[in-house]
């Protein structure tokens, strides 16, 4: 939680500099929708989807499963099931369409995730007997 709070506060002063230059233009770049052009149902999506599951919630569970997993199953997992929510939201929510390619692509991250979660069965090595048979 120390790290995820330096993480944060170092983050913030980035993300306010580089929102304040994209508002003046700088690059071309300019933030869609203007906070001035926002319906309250954008607030509340960006507010309670992004802001406080994905932000805050998803990445306290993140650092949780660091702490208590292999880096090499739980980063993996982690950043496997971002692009598959991401579809899955797209489809349910925003109403994207969801075609055959997208079906496939979102099986085999759900088919990866399981892969790298599941612990093999451990074998147990037959060991023979003195006599030549097993």
């Amino acid at each position: 939680m120390t790290a995820l709070l330096i993480r944060a506060l170092v983050a913030l002063p980035v993300i306010v500099l580089a929102w304040w230059l994209m508002l003046k233009g700088v690059g071309g770049l300019h933030p869609e929708p203007s906070i001035r052009e926002m319906d309250v149902a954008s607030w509340i999506k960006v507010i309670v989807g992004s802001g406080l599951l994905a932000g805050a919630i998803g990445i306290i569970f993140f650092y949780v499963a660091l702490s208590v997993g292999d880096l090499s199953v739980v980063k993996p997992i982690a950043f496997a099931l971002a692009p598959l929510v991401a579809v899955l939201l797209g489809w349910l929510v925003l109403g994207e369409s969801m075609d055959l390619r997208k079906t496939v692509a979102v099986v085999l991250i759900v088919a990866g995730v399981v892969l790298l979660s599941v612990q093999p069965a451990s074998v147990t090595p037959m060991v023979e007997s003195p006599t030549g048979s097993s």
